[in-house]
């Protein structure tokens, strides 16, 4: 981490990776935080692992960033839910006799 001391004497603390984020084209953020570049990257990349490894920045702030555009979403994109599946499933494709036969 390091520090930046300010001409009033206040200390800045920011971690290196934040300073050396990009900026994006207009230098005003980094890119990871427009939502169509984003959205460009996350759907040519397929993961938000990838994703983040394109932007050099945490899985989790990919993650929260794909959130808040509304490009991700966590309770139905690529979440497998086993409950959800065994539910789903008829009988027979586990082996078991059709429902109401013993």
């Amino acid at each position: 981490m390091s520090n930046n001391t300010t001409s009033s004497g206040v200390t800045n603390h920011h971690t290196n990776r934040e300073a050396s984020q990009p900026q994006s084209d207009d230098g005003s953020q980094p890119p990871y935080r427009d939502p169509d570049r984003l959205r460009e990257v996350y759907e040519q990349e397929g993961t938000i692992a990838a994703t983040a490894t394109y932007f050099d920045i945490s899985a989790m702030t990919a993650r929260t960033w794909l959130i808040k555009f509304d490009i991700f979403d966590p309770d139905t994109d690529r979440v497998e839910r086993p409950a959800q599946q065994l539910q789903e499933l008829d009988p027979e494709d586990v082996g078991l006799p059709p429902r109401g036969e013993r």
